[in-house]
């Protein structure tokens, strides 16, 4: 039996999977099997050609941004790094001064 907990988390985990997997589909293989078609069809427009290569290349940018909206650490990460928080790694120190002899 897994807890509701857990469960909460396996459902958190594939929501994030499936729309990292949908970023690829959108931003690869939808342009790319449309750019063979008109080339399949005879069909030149630079405009087009243009947006294939621009699609192409925000890949990876969408990617990320799908990382850190999607995961939980990723995002509380870059919150910290975006605020400028300078509470991790913090940490009180005492330091004592003993006279060892006479």
């Amino acid at each position: 039996m897994i807890s509701s907990k857990t469960r909460k988390y396996q459902r958190s985990f594939f929501i994030g999977t499936i729309a990292q997997a949908i970023v690829p589909l959108v931003f690869i293989v939808i342009p790319v099997a449309t750019a063979i078609t008109f080339i399949y069809l005879d069909y030149y427009n630079q405009d087009l050609n243009n947006s294939f290569v621009l699609f192409f290349s925000l890949h990876g940018f969408a990617s990320t941004i799908i990382i850190m909206l999607v995961h939980h650490p990723y995002r509380r990460f870059l919150i910290k790094v975006v605020t400028f928080d300078r509470s991790v790694g913090k940490s009180i120190v005492f330091l004592s001064r003993q006279n060892v002899g006479s």
